[in-house]
């Protein structure tokens, strides 16, 4: 009897299968995770949802296991918990007993039992012990309440022209639903630029021995994809139906996540598309704050509100850039493709630009240009780089940002996800995008909190692609859904010119059809 050596699967991403089989597709799982805290296995005495908040994603993940009582009027409950004595303050209309710091019963107008006011100090008197007894669901409510929070409305990132069609209007939460399945191959058609090497010094530093950040001179954002002589021949060869650059490919996946205006423009030109962005667009630049709960005003000429924030953050990203690989020869990306010189003849500072081709499934070839911030040795390989700024602009945050750096940096990254949750989202999709090995953050603020022209570096921390959207719940197949149900939205047009823009006050994005020679002066041709 001959044996036959079954198939090994490599994961280098972790542990099992690479793929899921076909008849385990649709079968409930809930994902594990050795540091996942431990629930109770089965709870019959209470409601499926009430421990749910207490263990990690638990009311998500365990939802297709839950048990749910149906109606069944001859089931009854019985409660086996401690009695306690009602004690004074329990009349009616006093809210006393366990509720009496809540409403009314601690700020009414009552006698000392707890009547209608439940307070002895008469209407509007505080209860002595409200503060230290008040449920900690009360405590927290404020937190939780948005209606007091401050509405900004902030500019449209395009003036909307009489002359453009409306072609559709998306709701941004539908496009949640969306699903494609990431592609599993990718071709790298061509490696173009040179990149520093990391200085292994920036991973020394410390709050304590802090490193006053240089200045990167004449750096601009990389061209728009009509406009790079790469993606020229690429589609004249025609190795894509789709080019793109990463920056925008981000903006569209994550496009759920985005709270600031945006556009981009699309363009078919025979049987290509091409994806540009406007000549002052935002998307190949850093935004500031754009998912705090403290929305930043728009306003001229202070150095805290919204256009120069985001002008600050896009400069230090690209002075951590220069600070940290400006030393040494650059070098070339690591490539099994064609590789050549800077299409942009330095423009964009030392960066590398890879171009890989995805096949969407239904044979739709997407080519995206990915950019590489710089490499690091490990041992004898190398190790391609993201670099980002986290920079602090204001000391309004809760204790001393210098110190919490120091002591608790995982908490800093937390803060800093959930003010810049749409960045950090774009960010890890680019790093994902380009295969790069690792993302460092720099932890970067203001030398002086008045003068926003100087930083030092505080800290850098290294974190894999892969971790990092993880933790921030990006999931890369509602990305790709997106992405691909525009690729087929526009793919299915006979030609011509659209815009792509996000609502700067709703959750909304609009489809425009727009004359052929529009933003011609923005660079990009017909």
């Amino acid at each position: 009897m001959e044996f036959v050596l079954p198939e090994v699967q490599d994961n280098p991403e972790g542990w099992g299968p690479c793929t899921v089989p076909e008849h385990l597709k649709d079968v409930p799982y809930a994902p594990y995770g050795k540091g996942d805290r431990l629930g109770r296995a089965a709870d019959w005495t209470s409601s499926g949802s009430k421990y749910s908040r207490n263990y990690h994603n638990q009311s998500q993940v365990n939802a297709v296991f839950n048990f749910f009582n149906t109606d069944d009027n001859t089931f009854q409950l019985v409660d086996t918990g401690a009695h306690k004595a009602r004690g004074p303050g329990g009349g009616r209309g006093g809210r006393g007993g366990r509720f009496q710091n809540q409403g009314r019963g601690a700020w009414g107008r009552g006698n000392r039992d707890g009547g209608r006011g439940g307070d002895a100090h008469g209407r509007g008197g505080h209860h002595h012990d409200g503060p230290r007894q008040a449920p900690k669901r009360q405590q927290r409510r404020p937190f939780f309440n948005d209606r007091n929070q401050p509405k900004v409305t902030y500019s449209p990132s395009v003036e909307i022209s009489a002359d453009w069609t409306l072609m559709e209007t998306l709701q941004v939460p539908l496009l949640s639903k969306l699903r494609h399945e990431p592609p599993t191959t990718c071709d790298d058609l061509y490696s173009a630029g040179a990149v520093g090497k990391w200085d292994r010094a920036n991973d020394r530093v410390t709050a304590r021995l802090e490193m006053v950040l240089r200045k990167s001179e004449g750096v601009s954002p990389p061209p728009s994809t009509s406009n790079d002589p790469i993606m020229q021949q690429l589609a004249k060869d025609g190795e894509g139906d789709v080019f793109i650059t990463d920056a925008l490919l981000s903006a569209l996946m994550c496009a759920t996540r985005a709270v600031y205006p945006w556009d981009l423009v699309v363009t078919k030109r025979g049987d290509a598309l091409f994806f540009d962005r406007r000549h002052g667009s935002h998307l190949d630049r850093a935004t500031a704050h754009e998912t705090a709960p403290d929305p930043v005003e728009e306003e001229a000429g202070n150095v805290n509100a919204l256009p120069a924030l985001n002008e600050e953050a896009t400069r230090v990203c690209d002075d951590l850039r220069h600070h940290t690989t400006a030393d040494g020869e650059p070098v070339p990306l690591p490539a099994t493709c064609k590789t050549g010189a800077d299409p942009f003849d330095g423009a964009c500072g030392r960066r590398g630009f890879r171009y890989r081709r995805f096949e969407l499934s239904d044979g739709t070839r997407l080519v995206v240009r990915c950019s590489v911030d710089g490499v690091q040795t490990k041992g004898n390989d190398l190790q391609t780089l993201a670099l980002y700024a986290l920079p602090e602009y204001s000391p309004k945050g809760p204790g001393d940002w210098r110190r919490r750096v120091e002591t608790q940096r995982g908490a800093v990254l937390a803060t800093e996800i959930k003010n810049n949750t749409a960045k950090v989202a774009r960010w890890a999709t680019q790093a994902l995008l380009a295969g790069v090995d690792l993302i460092k953050f720099g932890y970067v603020t203001r030398r002086s909190m008045k003068d926003p022209s100087t930083h030092v570096l505080l800290a850098t921390q290294p974190i894999k692609p892969s971790d990092l959207a993880q933790q921030i719940a990006l999931r890369m197949e509602i990305g790709w859904g997106i992405a691909s149900a525009f690729v087929k939205m526009f793919t299915g047009l006979k030609g011509g010119r659209h815009l792509i823009a996000k609502d700067p006050a709703n959750p909304v994005l609009r489809v425009f059809e727009v004359p052929a020679g529009t933003f011609a002066d923005d660079g990009i041709p017909a």
